[in-house]
């Protein structure tokens, strides 16, 4: 008849002869019609209810998880703008602090029709420098495609060249006094052109007077002047 137990990963379980000798043995004792179905056909009966249950259960789990996730489709972020106090005078930095509880996908500043560069400088702060003034319009998208729009006034971008303040004719030389809103001139790049259309450069310059000199020309000289956020002021000196 074979073994009567079996014994597999420390469980102890009726062969299929066994059980079913069993079976018969308990209806006979009491008084009871014999089972016409066979064991095999039971167990395979109980193993398919059961792997229905879990199958249910699993479809009620992720309907659940669906149900509980779908507010996050909805989910939109909340967005703070603000200026950086050490940007440089003329040149603002507006710094953008976002809160989700879902992933940004991205952060995108324009100005008008021109698109501003946005710097991520921590895990939900970000910064843009305007470049010119005007409404920035500042766009956080969410990994759902939800987003938030915020709008920032700017006006303190320099966007006035260097203004002639004076100048000086000595041994030759011609100084020129300047002063500019930001206080910084380019002064790396400033240059004349002369009467044959040569480039000509300063002889020196002196940051604390915010002044540059050049040699006084014969004919004529085309200066141009920039502060440090390209703004130019354009100069001609023609002599008589």
């Amino acid at each position: 008849m074979g073994k009567l137990f079996r014994k597999k990963k420390d469980e102890v379980t009726l062969s299929p002869d066994a059980a079913s000798q069993m079976l018969s043995n308990v209806f006979e004792a009491c008084d009871y019609e014999a089972n016409r179905v066979p064991l095999e056909v039971l167990q395979s009966y109980s193993n398919y209810r059961r792997e229905r249950h879990l199958l249910q259960k699993g479809i009620i789990l992720v309907v659940a998880l669906l149900f509980a996730m779908l507010p996050l489709l909805f989910v939109t972020p909340e967005v703070s703008a603000g200026w950086v106090e050490e940007a440089a005078p003329g040149s603002p930095i507006v710094e953008v602090v976002t809160k989700s509880l879902l992933p940004v996908e991205s952060v995108r500043a324009t100005m008008g029709a021109q698109e501003m560069d946005v710097y991520q400088v921590a895990e939900d702060a970000y910064r843009v420098r305007p470049t010119q003034n005007g409404t920035l319009v500042i766009t956080v998208t969410l990994t759902n495609k939800q987003s938030t729009e915020t709008r920032v006034e700017v006006d303190s971008v320099d966007v006035t060249p260097p203004q002639l303040l004076g100048s000086s004719l000595v041994n030759g030389e011609l100084e020129i006094f300047l002063s500019d809103d930001s206080g910084e001139l380019d002064y790396e790049g400033i240059y004349a052109i002369d009467a044959d259309g040569s480039k000509v450069y300063p002889l020196r310059y002196d940051v604390e007077k915010m002044s540059v000199t050049f040699a006084y020309p014969d004919a004529y000289l085309n200066m141009f002047i920039s502060d440090k956020y390209h703004n130019t002021l354009q100069l001609v000196l023609t002599i008589q």
